[in-house]
Formats: C-alpha cells, structure tokens, sequence
C-alpha cells in the first residue's frame, strides 16, 4: 500500500482534495508535471501513429493482405506488450527499492528512448526484419507506459487525496495528444506529397517525437526531488 501523504479522516478513509488545492498542487510543482504530461502526450503521438497506421503501412509497403496485416501487427502487439507490461513494472520496483517513484520515472524514460529508436528502425530502413524487430521494442515499451508505469508512479508518488483526478489526467493528456496529432500527422505527410509512403512519415514522427518526449522527462527527473506535498485546508 503506498504511504500516505496526506492525513487521514477518523474512520480511515483519506480527504478528498478540493479543486483548488489540486491546482494549487500543480501549479506548486510545475517544474515536474509540466514536462512528465508533455513528454507522455508526445510519447503518445508516436504510440496512436502507430497504432493506427502500420497495419495500412503492411498492406500497401509490404504487400500482405488487409487481414494478414491486422493478424501480423495484432500478434506482435499482444505478445510484446503483454511481456512489458509485467517486465517493466517489475524492473522499477527493484530500481525503487525505497518507494520514491523514482525507479519507475526512470523505467518510462528507458521505454521512451528504446521505443523511438525501436520505431525509427522498424520505419527508417526497409528492412523486413528491422521493420519487425522496431515494432516489437516499440509495442513493448510504449503501451505499457501509457497503462502500467506512469499510473503506477502517480499511484504510489502522488498525494492519496489527488491520485485518482492525476490519473484522469494523465489518461486525458495521452488520449487528447495521441488521437489528435499522431493519426493527421501521418496522414498529412502522406497527402502532402505523391508517393509519399507511411513508414517514412512514422519515422520522420520518430525522430521528432521520441527526443522531445526523452528530454521532457529528463527535466521532470530533475525535478521530481523537489516536488512538495499538497496544503490542504
């Protein structure tokens, strides 16, 4: 059960922050949830780029069917992801040993550097294997990011009174990035010009989206010790 940073009402159960403090919470310690929402929303662009173009991209750059497609990119996302999903969590548990969050910050940001470099690979060469190989480090750092490691250390890190409103935002900042930017992005870059193909506009999106995402939380790492606990009234 992760400590408790705020106190208790009598029967036990923890006081709900009020609107104003939330955001006076945030507002205190910008310098960390600032860069940790943008470099999840930028993570995320990449992510719903993916998702929602690769198995078009196998179909039209590889020449499998529409079907074999969605099978091919359904398995590798299913194995990968479900293989992070245990493995990453467990790394940062052993990482965070005296339960700051500080291991599973870390963890995202490893998943952030292999997966963007496992995406420019995948798209950037040609190359079946790559192709294959990129999108397996991709789905298996990416997703479980976005549903295991950055709630988890909201859950244990965040103050008891606030977790579940950090969380539905974290949820918000990672839909609202995802679903608007990555799925245009790619396909303006294929409109834009003729013969412009998909894996060339998911690695040119890798290149952009995976640095700036790194940096963001490289900053929130520098300021995650110095975050403060919430006053509340």
């Amino acid at each position: 059960e992760p400590a408790r940073r705020n106190e208790e009402q009598g029967n036990g159960a923890v006081k709900s922050a009020t609107t104003a403090e939330l955001v006076t919470y945030l507002t205190t310690n910008k310098s960390f949830y600032i860069p940790f929402y943008l470099a999840l929303g930028s993570m995320s662009v990449l992510l719903f780029a993916i998702l929602s173009w690769v198995p078009t991209m196998l179909a039209r750059e590889q020449g499998y069917s529409t079907s074999d497609a969605g099978y091919i990119f359904g398995l590798v996302g299913i194995v990968t992801g479900l293989v992070g999903t245990f493995l990453w969590p467990q790394l940062a548990a052993r990482v965070d040993r005296g339960g700051s969050g500080i291991g599973f910050l870390l963890m995202i940001l490893a998943c952030i550097i292999i997966g963007s470099l496992g995406s420019f690979i995948a798209m950037a060469f040609g190359i079946l294997a790559l192709l294959f190989i990129g999108l397996a480090l991709a789905m298996m750092t990416f997703p479980p990011v976005n549903t295991a490691l950055s709630s988890l250390l909201i859950q244990g890190f965040g103050p008891a009174s606030m977790r579940a409103r950090l969380i539905a935002l974290n949820i918000l900042v990672i839909n609202l990035f995802g679903y608007t930017i990555g799925p245009q992005f790619i396909g303006a870059y294929v409109d834009a010009g003729e013969g412009n193909p998909i894996s060339e506009g998911i690695a040119w999106l890798a290149a952009f989206a995976g640095p700036i995402a790194a940096f963001c939380l490289f900053l929130a790492h520098r300021a995650f010790g110095r975050t403060t606990a919430p006053v509340t009234t």
